[in-house]
């Protein structure tokens, strides 16, 4: 039987380093490759079944274009950094599960309000999204998002600054979208961030509100 899902959120730089560990130890318990998302029959102690029991919890099932047969498995997270989107995307990609994050699910800041604005959000997965510029992100819900000054790396700042009327809103948009998808009924949520600095501390609490 399915279990209800959990919808995991990783807020600043703390959160979303706390959560690669986190994502590639779930990937390993079900059996899920890290470059593909396919679930791989490794010939352990777990058969294919036990693997995939109650996977919904944590990941979402979706059909992959290139392999129609073979579901892929994508994490039911959102990722959250004022960090501008090319070195937010750096980090992610640095570990080996970074691929598998969708890129709507990806919630950045800009350099600058003075940064060019272009086409909507893509559903599409982080992968398909790299043949993109990183630096115009014209394919990412972060587009629309500006903050002008990444210096400000205070609780007062995540709070009021970088919360109200700039990134709350996307926040909760892709929250309300991803517990859209929880077709077996959503049991909570998870938060991974950090209690200092901005992001972690400051909009983590807003977040919580």
């Amino acid at each position: 039987s399915m279990r209800p899902s959990i919808i995991h959120l990783q807020l600043g730089g703390c959160g979303n380093q706390m959560s690669m560990p986190f994502w590639e130890a779930l990937c390993g318990e079900h059996g899920i490759d890290l470059a593909t998302g396919h679930h791989r029959d490794d010939g352990g102690y777990h058969t294919e079944g036990q693997q995939l029991e109650h996977i919904n919890v944590y990941f979402k099932e979706e059909k992959d274009g290139d392999h129609a047969n073979t579901p892929k498995y994508i994490p039911r997270s959102i990722l959250v950094d004022v960090e501008t989107p090319t070195t937010a995307y750096n980090a992610i990609l640095a570990y080996p599960v970074g691929r598998l994050f969708r890129s709507d699910n990806f919630i950045f800041g800009r350099a600058s309000s003075s940064s060019s604005s272009s086409s909507s959000s893509s559903s599409s997965s982080l992968s398909s999204s790299l043949s993109s510029s990183a630096s115009s992100c014209s394919l990412h819900r972060s587009d629309h998002l500006h903050i002008d000054d990444y210096k400000n790396n205070t609780y007062t700042y995540g709070y009021y600054m970088n919360g109200p009327g700039m990134m709350i809103d996307a926040i909760m948009d892709a929250v309300r979208k991803e517990a859209e998808t929880c077709d077996h009924g959503l049991q909570g949520f998870q938060i991974a961030h950090g209690l200092g600095g901005g992001t972690g501390s400051g909009l983590g609490a807003l977040v919580l509100e």
